[in-house]
Parts: C-alpha cells; structure tokens; sequence
C-alpha cells in the first residue's frame, strides 16, 4: 500500500511536496530526542515483572511512563511552533507560504498524536503481544491509505492527505488503548512513583546517547541534503529509502516478537541458553541479510525505473550504499537486542557516539 500510495502522490502532488514532507519528517525526529529513550528503559524494567506477574510494579511503571509521554507530546507541539521561523533555511530551492507552515503543523500535530495514549504498546511488547498492535496498525492503515488515494486522485490536496493521516495516528491508538483495558484489566490510575522514576532514570541517562547518536545517524541526512543540495534531491533519495525501510520493517516484522522472548530469557539467568540463542539468533540474520540483500542491489534500480520512472534514478554507487547499510543493520541487530534486554545502555553509549561522529 505505501508503494502504490507513493506512485500515486509523485504522480498527482508532484516529487517536490515529497522532498518537503520527507524534510519535515526528519526535523520532527529530532523533536522526538525528547522522549529520552525512556520506551526502551520501561520495556527492559518490565521483563521481571511481567515474569513474576507483579501487578502492583507493572502498575506503577506504565503509570510512569504515562505522564512521560503525556509531557513528551505537549513538549512536540510547543517546540513546533518555535520550529516555524527556520523552515526557511531548511528548505532550499521552494517557495515558503502558508501552505507549507500548515503541512508542517499538521505533520507536528501527527508526532504530537503518536505520543497519547500510546504508552500501552509498550505494555504489549514486552508481554509478547505485539501482534495485536501490528493487526490494529495494519487495518487502519489499509482502511487510510485507501481513503487519502480517492483524496489525492480526486482533490491533488496534500493538507487533507495529512490530515487522514493524523486522523489514522489518533484511531490506532484509541483502539489499541482500549483493547488493552480489556486484556489488562488490572491496570487503573496510579500516582507518580518518583522512586520508580529516579530508577528508570538511571538508564535513561545512558540510553540518551545511544537515542541521540541513532537520530544523528538515521534521520540528519534528508536535512543534511535538503540544505545543502535542494529540497527536491530528498524526494529522489526517498524513492530509494523506501524501498530499504520497507524490507528493514519486513525484517523487524519477523524479528521484533523475538526482542521480548530473549527478554523472558536473560530474566531466566540461564547463561548457556542465552548464550546459545544468541548464537543462532546471529547467524539466522546473518543469512537472511544475504537472501535479501543480493536481490535488493541488484534489481533496485528496474524497480525504481517501473515504479515512478527513469528520471528518478540515482547513480549505482548511491544503490551499493545502500545495500551496505542494510548489511549493517541485519547483522548489527543481534547485538542491538542483547544490550537492551540486558540493560548494558553505559556500555554502549560511547559506541553510539562514534558512530554518530562517523555519520556527521
């Protein structure tokens, strides 16, 4: 569906809308260096609880999180409208009007959305029941997509294309807050354990490095480019990095249940088991990379020219670039997953920020 969504907005909206909306998207990521990377430190604080099926800590943790989150999406819309002023020197080479500031709203206000009532999908991950999230994301998804298709074919309007998409932001997370009042029936307002955030902070402070060299490495480029080249440029890069984001969340489809599962495992204290499961865990993703990978680099380019056309194709030096990166990504994960359920954050934050420093 992204893939037939995406052929349809260069088709109707044109490549320059979509180099700013992949630009803004980007500035956002950086508004979300708020968060902290306090997810990560309440799933790996909820393995044992969940384990031991305290309630009472499960309680008190997601209540936590709760008020983060709630200060983390008022925090989005504040530092929007600050952020106003220096679109004009983000974007190059387009004209700025009002047309571009309400995108950039409404895309502020679709971050802002992601961050209430979204607090129980880390509940969910960390019980391994992530796929309920993933068939509530899936069918709004389909239900929207096929929606802002009619709106983009029959209207060419983008502000009304993101607003479905904020709509679908907000729908999402309703139901699966709702569904989780269901399947957790235990969990009821509880006050601010400032003890339990002291501890949760702790490996808060470690993990922000580690969130902040992944933003540097992942997200600075379209604003790198967009600055630096031309806004327009982002949206023939996009083309391709659409195509490695949605094998990388292929990938993630199948490995993420698995996250929680190891979790389960290093709770066990079991050494050996862990050592062995990470040891089959490394080379399973180790040759997945390949079946994925040789194919990708070798065929991106037809599929790049079948899908949107000709004039959109990069150099073949841009495609190998890409396929090393996500080489990186497929054997580098393991690893990823290991540090976070063993809650090792110190350990690897100075290595994040090399390879932040390596990215810059």
């Amino acid at each position: 569906f992204q893939f037939i969504t995406r052929s349809i907005f260069v088709k109707y909206l044109g490549v320059e809308l979509l180099g700013i909306s992949s630009t803004f998207s980007s500035v956002l990521n950086t508004l979300s260096l708020a968060e902290l990377g306090f997810q990560s430190a309440i799933i790996y604080s909820l393995y044992k609880p969940l384990a031991n099926n305290d309630y009472e800590a499960i309680n008190k943790i997601i209540g936590v999180l709760k008020i983060i989150y709630r200060c983390v999406g008022i925090f989005f819309i504040f530092a929007g409208v600050v952020c106003l002023p220096i679109l004009k020197y983000i974007l190059t080479e387009v004209e700025i009007n009002q047309t571009i500031y309400t995108i950039f709203i409404i895309q502020v206000a679709n971050s802002a959305a992601s961050y209430f009532l979204a607090y129980k999908r880390s509940l969910l991950f960390a019980d391994r029941r992530e796929f309920i999230t993933k068939i509530v994301d899936t069918v709004t998804n389909v239900i929207f997509n096929i929606m802002k298709i009619v709106v983009v074919i029959k209207t060419s309007d983008y502000v009304i294309y993101i607003t479905l998409t904020t709509i679908q932001t907000i729908t999402s997370n309703l139901i699966i807050h709702i569904v989780c009042g269901h399947i957790y029936p235990f969990l009821k307002r509880t006050p601010f354990d400032v003890k339990l955030f002291k501890a949760i902070w702790n490996n808060v402070k470690n993990l922000f490095l580690g969130k902040l060299a992944f933003y540097v490495y992942s997200s600075t480029d379209n604003i790198v480019v967009s600055a630096l080249v031309s806004t327009v440029s982002v949206g023939f890069m996009v083309n391709y990095t659409t195509v490695i984001a949605n094998l990388k969340t292929l990938a993630n489809s199948i490995f993420n249940p698995i996250t929680p599962i190891i979790g389960n495992i290093v709770a066990s204290d079991d050494k050996a088991n862990t050592e062995k499961v990470f040891q089959v865990y490394t080379y399973v993703r180790y040759i997945l990379a390949f079946v994925i990978i040789t194919p990708t680099i070798v065929l991106i380019q037809d599929f790049i020219s079948a899908w949107v056309g000709n004039e959109y194709l990069l150099s073949n030096i841009i495609v190998w670039l890409y396929g090393l990166d996500l080489y990186i990504f497929f054997v580098h994960g393991p690893l990823c997953d290991y540090i976070n359920t063993n809650g090792l954050f110190k350990d690897d934050r100075n290595i994040s920020v090399i390879g932040a420093t390596c990215n810059i």
